[in-house]
């Protein structure tokens, strides 16, 4: 399994609504300079659904450096998550996809997650803090060494993003697990989000597989519709 870039044409959206095969969240456009962090906290859903049933949650930046945990489904384990759920992702460099020890980081259904990724300094740093569990743990690589790979990638960006992703439209499962809803809370980006800028992203293919809630006080919520 891998991450990818989220957008087809690799053109940042447009403020208001947008469908895509694999994302289902909020983006946002900000206008006041470029995004330096994103933040966000829920909790890890309990799953069903069809075995293999595969799901991201992530932040990311630019569309493309992301941190987040994958959740998938095997019946009979409800809430069953992945071998090495936790990740980071930076576009470039021979720096992607880097996978935490699960043994040492891992996360059940319920638990508490708070993810965090941000440019401090010369440096790339993803944190997940897992309050449940009682763990955190950062993760960082220059900014030089992933922007060194493709130049169309160079910091700065001006977007900031808070998804959970249909895996099946990366090739990495037989579709969304149901989630049923998920709310993301305690959301800040740096610039501060202005809700004006946001797009809101439904996941569609056949069906409609999930759904944003209106953004608000820092949190909205994630509905899962179908399996698709």
């Amino acid at each position: 399994m891998h991450k990818r870039r989220g957008w087809r044409d690799e053109v940042p959206p447009t403020p208001g609504t947008q469908n895509q095969p694999g994302w289902g969240g909020i983006v946002y456009n900000a206008t006041s300079g470029p995004v330096t962090s994103v933040t966000a906290s829920f909790t890890v859903p309990s799953l069903s659904g069809s075995t293999g049933a595969l799901a991201s949650i992530w932040v990311g930046i630019g569309n493309v450096m992301q941190t987040g945990i994958y959740a998938a489904y095997y019946t009979g384990y409800p809430g069953d998550i992945v071998t090495s759920p936790h990740w980071t992702w930076f576009l470039g460099g021979g720096v992607t996809s880097q996978f935490w020890d699960p043994s040492a980081y891992y996360s059940s259904a319920g638990d508490a997650l708070t993810l965090t990724l941000a440019v401090v300094g010369d440096y790339w740093v993803a944190t997940q803090v897992n309050a449940t569990q009682g763990w955190s743990y950062a993760s960082s690589t220059p900014t030089q060494s992933v922007n060194s790979a493709l130049g169309q990638w160079n910091w700065p960006y001006n977007t900031a993003e808070v998804i959970i992703e249909n895996e099946k439209a990366a090739g990495g499962g037989t579709g969304l697990p149901d989630y049923g809803t998920l709310t993301f809370s305690n959301i800040a980006t740096v610039p501060a989000l202005v809700t004006a800028d946001l797009t809101y992203i439904t996941t569609v293919n056949t069906h409609t597989d999930q759904t944003p809630g209106t953004y608000s006080g820092g949190a909205f919520t994630m509905t899962w519709a179908n399996y698709d």
